[in-house]
């Protein structure tokens, strides 16, 4: 390589943008203020349309899954029962690999944290 080339790969890698941290590949971009509380709203009507979806369901499934996991989605209504948490996990992920669900554990009085 000579060294006009060179002269010129090395300006190419010095315009590169420089990260704030090091180690990091990508530069930090925070939400704004507006996408932040429209996520945050969003979040919530999804835990909102859980809720009342495990309202619904809750008297039926308490007398036979007592402490057992359910993993609600809010928009289809669809629900996955197990024992364990990585179960619920796994089955919501196997069939709803990019939707986020609300899971909750039953109790005698309900759902956890509820007395």
């Amino acid at each position: 390589m000579d060294s006009v080339n060179l002269r010129k790969t090395m300006l190419k890698a010095s315009s590169l943008p420089i990260s704030t941290k090091p180690g990091r590949l990508f530069e930090v971009n925070p939400l704004s203020e507006t996408s932040f509380k429209q996520r945050h709203s969003e979040a919530r009507q999804r835990l909102d349309k859980a809720w009342i979806i495990l309202q619904r369901i809750k008297p039926n499934l308490r007398k036979h899954y007592c402490d057992w996991y359910i993993a609600i989605d809010p928009d289809t209504g669809v629900y996955f029962l197990d024992s364990t948490y990585t179960g619920v996990c796994l089955r919501s992920h196997l069939y709803f690999p990019k939707t986020i669900l609300c899971i909750y554990q039953l109790n005698q009085s309900g759902f956890v944290g509820q007395k």
